[in-house]
């Protein structure tokens, strides 16, 4: 019976079968930007036909953002499972990118699951050429004997748009006269059974820490692989907690903006309604927001930008220093905010009180081919990794050293400073993603960046978009936390985002940034008000470490203001810093 099944042909068992695809955290925005390739018939992923490489072929499967997919399909009987192919476009031009890994798994009831392997992208979402990848999985039963499995599942990170046109499992139907041979839901996948599905992979990597288990769970609730870490449990990313060196309310202070220098530069006056809570006659009642966030505005005296998405653009040492003068500009910035923090301390006697500072480290762009000497060897250094004259590794090394350069200056400057009233304790990373399409090696330039704050005894935070590539495995990067924007403020998206928002903070040990528009009016305020009465409905102003983005100093203007619902956004955030804000609904609104 063994020989009648070794002479059935190995065959593409998926062609025409059923899946169910899963977004690990559904979005009804990033659904609706899917629906210009609709999946007729809910059949093209395994129709047995490829797509062209033009992006615009009906062909492709469009999957955008929502953490990753797991595409699951149904064989319709158990089989020897030889071969897992699953094929990607790469785009780069139109935000397309391939997949940086894909994990397979196996079973054979459709519950309990075996993880059968994962391949890394071997062309890489920052190649310019356009092409496809195939990423195939061989060799499955490589056990010591045959395995069967009915269901098979991919699983793939979206970090912007992946387009995919086919899946293709080819194998041996189990008939019924053949031999039993084991499962590979019991783990003898293709790593000859070291794979019990508990992460111990042939590629030694990790899966979630629970068991898979079937897809359609409802929204807001992580798939099986989510980017769930096993050594995080769920809950917020504490206020107060050691991973963020005692903050609770972080206050983004937007500064060093060229174009209009009275907003980029801040006074003691500008920065007292921050650290202390005042009356309107600006008299200092209690503590405000404990820590203040230096965050430049991005453009500099230049033209280029400490973001720095183009050739031309990014920017250089000189744009660097321009930004370590005005961070340390006599009278203005960190000195404003030790005489802010001077005269609160005086006002409400607490002699002990220090504000708590994070100095933000701009990002090193790979498109910069002469960021600046850095060595003294007379040689600017590029950061390009596609120059045959650098190449990747050196072009990482030069970033990491421009990234210690700044460092050391603003430590020396700060310790020359000895400001007594403020307590510098991390830096912020400026770019809102890990910009995998940038560089083959962005991942490991946060990384090292990290390894850099770590010696130097601080903390290390970011505060990535709702979606952002890398927010859903923030930790991987040496971040020892991570705020998450739900971009709520500034979206066409309904309240729900912020429950949806809550939900991914919980899970993967976030905390939640409170985003005020830098114009005021009422559809703002009422945004402002669902972000107040989110805090409260789902945890997050109780549990949670919380960053308030704010336009140039909006929450000072309101403070001093006489207009009473533009006084509202200061006194609301005041008592929800306090925990003793209360939903309320304002006269003319929902």
């Amino acid at each position: 019976m063994a020989e009648a099944t070794e002479a059935v042909s190995t065959a593409n068992l998926a062609l025409g079968r059923p899946y169910t695809i899963s977004a690990y955290w559904p979005d009804p925005l990033f659904t609706k930007m899917q629906e210009a390739y609709p999946d007729t018939g809910g059949k093209e992923l395994t129709d047995g036909k490829k797509a062209s490489w033009q992006y615009s072929d009906q062909g492709w499967q469009v999957f955008t953002r929502q953490g990753g997919r797991r595409i699951q399909v149904d064989l319709g009987n158990p089989a020897v499972i030889k071969e897992v192919k699953a094929r990607f476009l790469q785009y780069r031009s139109v935000g397309v990118y391939v997949p940086r890994r894909v994990t397979l798994y196996t079973s054979a009831d459709g519950r309990q699951w075996s993880r059968a392997g994962e391949k890394s992208t071997l062309v890489g979402p920052w190649n310019t050429r356009v092409q496809v990848e195939e990423f195939a999985f061989s060799e499955l039963n490589a056990a010591p004997a045959d395995s069967t499995a009915r269901y098979v599942a991919i699983e793939f990170p979206v970090d912007v748009m992946v387009f995919m046109d086919e899946l293709e499992v080819f194998g041996t139907p189990v008939t019924d006269d053949s031999p039993a041979p084991n499962s590979m839901a019991n783990g003898t996948g293709n790593n000859g059974g070291k794979d019990s599905g508990n992460g111990a992979g042939e590629d030694g990597g990790q899966t979630a820490p629970h068991a898979l288990d079937v897809p359609n769970e409802p929204a807001g609730v992580p798939m099986p692989g989510a980017g769930v870490s096993p050594d995080k449990p769920a809950g917020y990313a504490a206020a107060g907690s050691p991973a963020v060196a005692g903050a609770r309310h972080i206050v983004l202070a937007t500064y060093a903006y060229p174009a209009n220098e009275s907003l980029g530069r801040w006074t003691a006056r500008d920065y007292l309604p921050y650290v202390a809570y005042i009356s309107e006659d600006g008299t200092p009642q209690d503590w405000m927001f404990d820590s203040i966030l230096l965050a430049p505005q991005s453009s500099t005296p230049s033209g280029r930008g400490l973001v720095g998405d183009k050739a031309g653009a990014a920017a250089n040492q000189e744009d660097w220093q321009w930004l370590l003068e005005e961070t340390f500009l006599p009278g203005y910035q960190l000195d404003a905010l030790q005489e802010a923090a001077h005269q609160a301390k005086q006002a409400l006697g607490d002699p002990d009180y220090k504000v708590k500072v994070f100095l933000t480290l701009p990002y090193p762009s790979p498109f910069q081919t002469a960021f600046g000497d850095l060595d003294g060897d007379g040689v600017a250094e590029s950061f390009s990794w596609s120059d045959a004259k650098v190449g990747p590794e050196k072009a990482l090394e030069n970033r990491v050293a421009a990234v210690r350069w700044l460092m050391d200056e603003y430590l020396r400057r700060w310790q020359e400073k000895s400001y007594p009233d403020l307590e510098l304790v991390g830096f912020w990373w400026h770019r809102e993603s890990i910009l995998f399409e940038h560089s083959p090696n962005d991942d490991e330039l946060v990384r090292r960046v990290a390894a850099l704050v770590r010696q130097a005894g601080l903390k290390f935070i970011w505060i990535p978009y709702y979606g952002a590539a890398g927010s859903y495995d923030w930790w991987e990067y040496g971040f020892d936390a991570a705020i998450l924007q739900p971009n709520y403020m500034f979206s066409d998206v309904g309240r729900e985002r912020l429950e949806v928002t809550a939900n991914i903070a919980r899970t993967l040990g976030m905390g939640i940034e409170m985003e005020k528009h830098w114009e005021g009016g009422w559809g703002q305020l009422q945004k402002w008000i669902d972000y107040l009465a989110g805090g409260v409905e789902y945890g997050y102003m109780q549990n949670a470490v919380i960053g308030y983005y704010q336009g140039f100093k909006d929450f000072g203007e309101a403070a001093r203001s006489d207009v009473a619902t533009r006084r509202l956004y200061y006194d609301f955030v005041y008592q929800f810093i306090k925990g003793t804000y209360v939903p309320v609904k304002l006269p003319g609104m929902r």
